[in-house]
């Protein structure tokens, strides 16, 4: 039977699983020893590649040992083959006449992995319009490179260098059952050298209120949130720019009418300092700081609901102009950095303490308050979008300890930043932001990032794919320049509400005003006066005539005892 150079496979998906599905289709229909190539998603062609050209199967003797596989392998290559498997325990070998190009790089990836040729099978194919580039590399067989997703993902970025010609942007992707890697060629990820924001950054214009850019594509497109999408997530480590991020959204808000609130307790808002005059309100010192000011966003959330329902109106920007203006309703933007901070069930266990001693009251203070905070939280991410009201939250690491299911329905836009030459990260770590099929894209992009500083992937609700982007820049210090010289007025703040209960720590003093001792004016056996005003004073003794010339009445309501 010939074999077709190539088939047609309509939706053919490109993953290293699909290719192992393909394969055993192949071997049903052509025989052993054929796997699919290259993929051409425009014609929906996909290669037929012979893996072992004229393969032959040797039977070892009953004694033959490990030792001697490496003197097999040199008699087989004397007589112009290459040893291609070796089954010690079955023993058996393969031989089979390997391309110059499959021969090259199978010893070099061995070499990387630190064992023998014949522990490598791949299938290489090079480009049909010019044969001395290499176009796919298919690792067929290799030994185990680890459990951790991650790690793996690292090793085989580092191992496709050694490929002739190869470069970081490669296209890496792995199936745990069948053990196959795919390493494919492709152009490399160009971003923009730089995204000034001052670029991105338009005079005040309340009117276009509903997109915040972010940075910029490899297309140079802009990036950003569209408010239909009401709120956001941007998730980096330390150094992967997170900061400069939600500066940048920060700005982009301003700009564009919002009224902008910062939560950072953790660090201070320090990031934001420079913004502090165009915040409408900041909390910078505790958790008992950041939920005063989540419940007055909350109060206002509530007070704003009531207009659109006086006024039969659903959503915040159809209300007219005029009463827009006099209800003080424009958009919102809250901003929470460190939210894992403020998020994260407190698991302390303070119980040895006394429970006046300062350290568990505060314990106890900040406990109540992050149960606020998740509650009220949850409660905007629900309810907010119609009344103009937007969050994005910054963590370091995702995770559903403090982001449960349902908070994570509610937002949208989600970004996920990259510590310059970090290690690349695997889907399985991604999938909490991106979800489905979109988890293996972003893990490929990230890697392909390389040591770009400030860059990250994004993906907006809507399932329109993920996009890599360079995110817009300015030193923090030259933000009120640049907000000045676009005409943005400084806030109007607001007042914050002050949680319901005193805590211990704010008590006043119940003897403030007395002199030093309290009791001084009092005499020496003071007589509690009775309750009323000008009661006449009760003799110091008495006697029962005494009780009986002023008889009590008795009582109106016996329920009252």
């Amino acid at each position: 039977m010939s074999v077709p150079a190539r088939v047609h496979v309509p939706g053919f998906p490109n993953t290293a699983a699909a290719r192992a599905k393909l394969d055993e289709s192949f071997d049903a229909r052509f025989g052993h020893g054929f796997t699919p190539g290259k993929f051409d998603p425009e014609t929906s062609m996909i290669a037929v590649v012979q893996e072992r050209p004229d393969a032959q199967r040797l039977t070892l003797s009953s004694d033959f040992k490990g030792s001697q596989v490496d003197a097999l392998a040199e008699r087989v290559r004397q007589r112009g083959f290459d040893l291609v498997e070796v089954d010690l325990h079955e023993k058996n070998a393969v031989i089979a006449h390997l391309t110059p190009e499959a021969r090259a790089i199978r010893a070099r990836l061995a070499s990387f992995l630190k064992v023998r040729p014949w522990e490598v099978e791949v299938c290489v194919e090079l480009d049909p319009d010019n044969p001395r580039i290499v176009d796919l590399v298919q690792v067929l067989r290799s030994p185990e490179t680890g459990t951790d997703a991650e790690k793996r993902l690292a090793v085989w970025r580092a191992a496709v260098l050694v490929i002739p010609g190869a470069h970081a942007d490669w296209r890496i992707e792995e199936d745990l059952v069948s053990g196959r890697v795919v390493l494919e060629r492709r152009d490399p990820l160009r971003l923009p050298q730089r995204v000034p924001l001052a670029d991105l950054t338009i005079d005040f214009d309340p009117d276009l209120w509903d997109f915040i850019p972010h940075g910029q594509d490899t297309g140079a497109r802009v990036v950003g949130q569209k408010l239909s999408v009401p709120h956001g997530l941007v998730a980096g480590e330390t150094g992967a720019g997170k900061s400069y991020f939600l500066l940048a959204h920060a700005v982009g808000a301003l700009s564009r009418g919002h009224d902008l609130i910062v939560v950072d307790p953790t660090k201070n808002a320090v990031d934001f300092t420079p913004l502090h005059p165009w915040c409408a309100a900041v909390a910078v010192t505790t958790l008992p700081e950041a939920r005063a000011v989540i419940e007055t966003v909350y109060a206002e959330r509530v007070r704003r609901q009531k207009v659109l329902q006086a006024h039969g109106i659903g959503f915040w920007a159809k209300l007219p102009a005029d009463v827009r203006a006099a209800e003080g309703i424009r958009p919102v933007t809250v901003i929470i950095d460190e939210a894992a901070s403020l998020l994260e069930d407190s698991s302390a266990n303070l119980s040895a303490l006394d429970k006046d001693d300062p350290l568990r009251v505060e314990f106890e203070q900040d406990r109540v308050a992050k149960t606020i905070i998740r509650l009220y939280l949850g409660k905007l991410g629900r309810e907010a979008r119609n009344v103009g009201i937007h969050m994005v939250l910054g963590v370091q690491r995702p995770d559903t300890s403090f982001l449960p299911g349902e908070f994570r329905a509610n937002i949208g836009q989600k970004v996920q930043l990259k510590v310059p030459g970090s290690a690349p990260m695997a889907p399985e770590s991604l999938r909490m932001l991106f979800p489905g099929q979109f988890a293996p894209e972003a893990s490929d992009l990230l890697g392909r990032l390389g040591d770009m500083p400030g860059s990250g992937v994004t993906m907006a609700e809507g399932g329109a794919g993920v996009a890599a982007f360079r995110v817009a820049y300015e030193d923090a210090l030259r933000l009120p320049a640049l907000l000045e010289a676009r005409g943005v007025p400084r806030a109007q703040k607001w007042e914050i509400m002050q949680p319901e209960s005193p805590t211990p720590a704010t008590l006043a003093d119940p003897f403030e005003g007395f002199s030093d001792d309290p009791f001084a004016d009092f005499g020496d056996d003071p007589v509690p006066p009775r309750r009323g005003a000008e009661s006449p004073p009760v003799p110091a003794e008495f006697s029962l005539d005494d009780l009986l010339d002023h008889p009590q009445p008795p009582p109106s309501d016996a329920s009252a005892f």
